[in-house]
């Protein structure tokens, strides 16, 4: 896959919890649904023990993934890139 016109792109906000292995689990459920990820940032709580991971994927594999993290016990929202 190439890179995708920003115009294509949505961001997916997830709350996760602050613990071992939470970033590989996101990651290799993107590499599993073949959604790449085209940016990822993590925003830590400042009262610790949780974070958000923001996610940058095609808008075309966003629903796919959204559903996978939703089946893994993940909520996610979503915000369209301009």
């Amino acid at each position: 896959m190439g890179a995708v016109p920003a115009t294509d792109l949505v961001e997916l906000r997830v709350p996760v919890p602050d613990r071992p292995g939470v970033i590989a689990e996101i990651t290799r459920l993107a590499e599993r649904l073949g959604v790449n990820v085209a940016d990822l940032e993590i925003a830590h709580s400042m009262e610790g023990g949780s974070g958000v991971m923001v996610l940058v994927v095609a808008a075309a594999d966003a629903p796919r993934y959204e559903e996978g993290l939703r089946a893994s016990g993940y909520h996610t929202s979503r915000r369209v890139l301009e």
